[in-house]
């Protein structure tokens, strides 16, 4: 999957939740030059929903184009933060990948993709 975030105040989100496939491979063409610009990813590992990003345990990470990352997904609360001003952007690819135990993994929004 392929995401761009280009608009100002531009957020994407995740819960962690368990129908989300295991493992994410996140790779960055394109992100803005200074972390005040926003496009953070801000995670809390071992948290299920969103409301773990508002605790002292989130982390904020800033990448630039050539970066990536590998992120449990189906155990981590994550989110990418706004875009601070016009004409940022922020792209990804997304690469998900799921774990012999996890063979049937199935996200909504894979859903509508597949």
């Amino acid at each position: 999957m392929n995401n761009t975030g280009a608009r100002f105040a531009h957020t994407s989100g995740s819960r962690g939740e368990r129908g989300h496939y295991p493992l994410a491979l996140v790779l960055f063409t394109e992100a803005p030059g200074d972390p005040a610009d926003g496009g953070l990813l801000q995670f809390t590992p071992h948290a299920h929903d969103l409301s773990g990003l508002e605790s002292a345990a989130a982390r904020h990470a800033h990448h630039r184009p050539g970066d990536g990352y590998l992120l449990r997904a189906d155990t981590t609360a994550h989110r990418v933060t706004p875009l601070r001003r016009p004409g940022l952007r922020r792209t990804v690819m997304n690469l998900a990948y799921t774990t012999p135990d996890r063979q049937q993994a199935r996200t909504p929004s894979a859903g509508q993709l597949y």
